[in-house]
């Protein structure tokens, strides 16, 4: 199974481009592998239709928060003001330094990925890149059960709910009108396919 993460990246880069004041936005990474990719890759063709600048990407490992936190730290120096993350357990460090960076007057926002983390950190999360794991692996086997699954790799993305932008509605700055740009682009990504 390849969870198409591009797609809801780009959902998170919607986001980003309607709150983002300096324009400027950074992606942190566990590694550079093809799906941490395919979301920067989705992120940085939202950025990049409405001109904003996308830092290289940036990698900070999966489980260490505090060299994620130095990552986001010297993006949020460089003038990043939003940063979309996929670091697994590292995340925690992103969220610290978008608090620290907000309590400093300089508003950072980033997002949760891979499950929904918008309860983690509800002041700087805009919304979360889910990847519904048990949804595609009970489908697949369901599928198998039935005598209908086939063989090779299954790509699986928005159609079918595999893959999602979950938007943090207690953040403020996650405005109904964001809300609505995001369903707009979803049901265009959608139709795309």
């Amino acid at each position: 199974i390849e969870f198409q993460v591009r797609e809801a990246s780009h959902l998170a880069g919607v986001a980003a481009v309607a709150v983002s004041k300096t324009r400027r936005c950074a992606f942190i990474g566990g590694s550079d592998v093809p799906t941490v990719r395919a979301g920067y890759d989705g992120f940085k063709d939202a950025l990049d239709a409405a001109k904003l600048t996308i830092a290289t990407p940036q990698w900070a490992g999966w489980d260490d928060p505090t060299a994620a936190k130095l990552k986001a730290e010297a993006a949020i120096a460089e003038g990043s003001d939003v940063i979309l993350q996929n670091v697994d357990a590292a995340s925690r460090g992103i969220f610290e330094a978008c608090r620290d960076a907000t309590a400093k007057g300089k508003v950072t926002y980033t997002f949760g990925c891979n499950g929904n983390q918008n309860a983690i950190a509800p002041d700087v999360i805009l919304g979360s890149v889910v990847v519904d794991i048990a949804h595609a692996y009970g489908d697949a086997a369901r599928d198998a059960r039935a005598g209908s699954f086939t063989d090779g790799v299954q790509a699986l993305g928005l159609r079918g709910g595999y893959v999602d932008l979950v938007p943090n509605e207690q953040n403020s700055a996650m405005t109904p009108a964001i809300r609505e740009q995001i369903a707009a682009e979803r049901k265009v990504l959608l139709a795309a396919h």
